[in-house]
């Protein structure tokens, strides 16, 4: 899932809007996961990719509300994101339940 914005998000108020883009695509993940009969706590990985990793604070924040301890496993990477304007991408890796053998 992806969010973008043409703000570069390295001034204070950009700091609140690159929170909330990571609140967008956490919450589309989530709605991914409940369509496929999943929530946020069948999630083992989760990684961000932030074309300015300055704003990571705000990324943390967001992760903090979305998941619970146990918190999956995660790495944050300041890369080029595909499209121009791309802030921030975050993939989720989600691991379904085995189905109890009769």
């Amino acid at each position: 899932m992806c969010a973008w914005s043409r703000i570069r998000c390295t001034t204070y108020s950009s700091y609140w809007r690159c929170q909330a883009l990571s609140a967008s695509v956490l919450g589309k993940i989530r709605g991914l996961l409940q369509e496929a009969g999943l929530g946020l706590e069948h999630v083992a990985r989760v990684t961000a990719f932030l074309a300015d990793p300055s704003p990571l604070g705000a990324v943390n924040e967001v992760y903090r509300e979305f998941f619970t301890a146990p918190y999956p496993s995660r790495s944050a990477v300041g890369a080029a994101l595909p499209k121009p304007g791309f802030l921030v991408e975050i993939e989720a890796l989600a691991v379904r339940p085995s189905q109890p053998e009769d």
